[in-house]
């Protein structure tokens, strides 16, 4: 069995890995798929990779 570690490690060594989970995130949190309770935490990274250091946050927040 492999662990999530070991998942994180092989995306984390892979730019194009990065990219594709990135943009999968993004892509669900504009559809409004990351609504449900337990991705309340992920979309609130989300949100701060979005807004850059300075700018107000409410003009970052990804689409819902």
């Amino acid at each position: 069995m492999v662990s999530i570690e070991d998942h994180v490690r092989a995306v984390l060594s892979s730019p194009a890995a990065c990219r594709r989970v990135l943009r999968e995130l993004g892509d669900r949190a504009a559809r409004g798929d990351l609504v449900d309770a337990r991705w309340r935490s992920v979309l609130t990274d989300l949100e701060h990779l979005r807004q850059p250091a300075g700018w107000p946050r409410e003009r970052y927040l990804w689409r819902r």
